[in-house]
C-alpha cells in the first residue's frame, strides 16, 4: 500500500458541486483499500487573492481518519507545504489545474484527474480562454499521468497528449432501490444552476410538462453555494416560471439520497458533462434518468435501455421525454431497474481502485 496526497478544492463535508463529491469518494475508497490518504483542500482558492485563513491552518482528520489541511490564500501555502512534507506521500493526485504550480513545486510524481474540461466549456459559452482553462492546459501538458472519467474526455485530451487513461467514477450502490411513495409524479433536477448545466432548458421544459400534466411535482435541488447573488437570480427566475416548484436549496449528501428515493425521474439537461455524477447516482438508486446525449452522459446511459437521451439544448425533446416516462410508468420502472443493475455491475469501487493502482504502479516504477 502507498501514501497518496490529494490536492483539490472543496473537500467534504464542504461540497460545492460534483467535483467535491467525486474527490471525497475517491479518497475514502482508496483509504478502504489500505492506502494512507491525505488531502490539501484549497477552499475557495484564488491564487492572487489577499485572503488567507484567520490563523495558521492546522491539520485535522475526517471522521474516517483522512488527514486534511484547508487553505484559503497564498499566505497559507507555507503551512500546506509543511503538511505535505509530514505526510511523506509517494505521489500527488491533482484534481484542479489551478493547483498545478503548487503540485509541481512538491517535486513528486503527479497524476492529474480531469473532472471538468475547461476548454470545452469555454467553447460552449463562446469564451476563448480563462485563467482556469489556461492552468488546466498547462497541467495536462506537464502531469506525469492524466486520468479521464470518460472516453469523450480522453478523445479531446488526445489532441494535447495521447496517453490519457480512462477510469470512470466509482459509486457505492445503495443496499436496496426503493420505489417512490409520492402520490404525484416527482421530477427532480439536482446540481448547480448554470447555463451549461441546462438549468434554463429544464425550467422551460417543465413549463410544458406542467401544462400537459398539472399534477406533476417539480423539485429543484442545488444552487450556487459560492455565489449567493447569482443563486438568488436563478431562484427568482425559477419561481416566476414554475411557481409550484419546490426549491430546496443546496442539500447534504444524505438529503440528496432521500430526494432520489422520492423521485419518479431525474433530469440531467447539461450542454456537456465529462461524466454526469448526478445521473450515475440516480441510476444507482434505480431512478430513471432523462439526460442529454453529450460527453460522458452518452457513454453512461444506453438510450431506452438504462435511461432516455435527448439532444442538448432542445427543450421540446426534453419535455417530450419527461412526459413519455410519466405516461408510461412501467417503462420508467424498467429503465430504472436496468440502470441500477448496470451501475452495480460496472461502477463498483473495487474495480475503479484496481485500475487506479495500475496507473500509480506504472508511474512509480518508471
Amino acid at each position: 500500500m502507498r501514501r497518496v496526497l490529494h490536492l483539490t478544492r472543496d473537500f467534504p463535508p464542504l461540497i460545492k458541486g460534483g467535483i467535491s463529491t467525486a474527490v471525497g469518494e475517491w479518497a475514502r475508497a482508496q483509504q478502504r483499500s489500505g492506502d494512507t490518504v491525505s488531502v490539501i483542500s484549497f477552499d475557495a482558492w484564488r491564487p492572487k487573492s489577499a485572503k488567507n485563513s484567520a490563523s495558521t491552518p492546522n491539520a485535522e482528520f475526517t471522521p474516517t481518519g483522512i488527514a486534511i489541511i484547508r487553505v484559503n490564500g497564498p499566505g497559507d501555502l507555507h503551512a500546506a507545504r509543511e503538511f505535505a512534507a509530514k505526510q511523506c506521500p509517494a505521489l500527488t493526485h491533482l484534481h484542479h489545474g489551478m493547483l498545478w504550480e503548487f503540485a509541481d513545486q512538491l517535486g513528486l510524481a503527479t497524476v492529474l484527474h480531469v473532472h471538468v474540461l475547461q476548454a470545452r466549456l469555454n467553447a460552449l459559452r463562446g469564451i476563448k480562454e480563462t485563467l482556469s482553462s489556461k492552468a488546466q492546459e498547462i497541467a495536462i501538458a506537464n502531469a506525469d499521468a492524466v486520468l479521464c472519467p470518460s472516453q469523450a474526455v480522453a478523445h479531446e485530451i488526445a489532441e494535447r497528449r495521447g496517453d490519457a487513461t480512462v477510469i470512470g467514477q466509482g459509486i457505492t450502490v445503495p443496499s436496496a432501490q426503493q420505489a417512490s411513495s409520492e402520490a404525484r409524479p416527482t421530477v427532480s433536477y439536482i446540481g448547480r444552476f448554470a447555463d451549461i448545466k441546462g438549468t434554463q432548458e429544464f425550467i422551460d421544459a417543465m413549463q410544458s410538462v406542467i401544462a400537459a400534466r398539472p399534477e406533476v411535482r417539480v423539485v429543484i435541488a442545488g444552487g450556487l453555494p459560492d455565489n449567493a447573488k447569482s443563486e438568488q437570480r436563478w431562484q427568482t427566475r425559477i419561481k416566476k416560471a414554475l411557481p409550484s416548484a419546490e426549491i430546496t436549496g443546496w442539500l447534504t449528501p444524505q438529503e440528496v439520497n432521500a430526494l432520489y428515493r422520492r423521485s419518479q425521474m431525474v433530469v440531467v439537461p447539461s450542454w456537456y458533462e465529462t461524466l454526469g455524477l448526478t445521473a450515475l447516482e440516480a441510476m444507482a438508486h434505480g431512478v430513471p434518468v432523462v439526460a442529454t446525449h453529450c460527453g460522458g452522459l452518452a457513454e453512461l446511459i444506453t438510450h431506452k435501455e438504462t435511461g432516455v437521451l435527448v439532444p442538448p439544448r432542445n427543450v421540446n425533446a426534453l419535455s417530450a421525454a419527461v412526459l413519455s416516462l410519466i405516461e408510461d410508468p412501467e417503462l420508467a420502472r424498467r429503465l430504472g431497474k436496468q440502470a441500477a443493475a448496470q451501475v452495480a455491475d460496472k461502477y463498483a469501487w473495487v474495480d475503479r481502485i484496481r485500475d487506479l493502482n495500475q496507473v500509480y504502479s506504472t508511474l512509480l516504477s518508471a
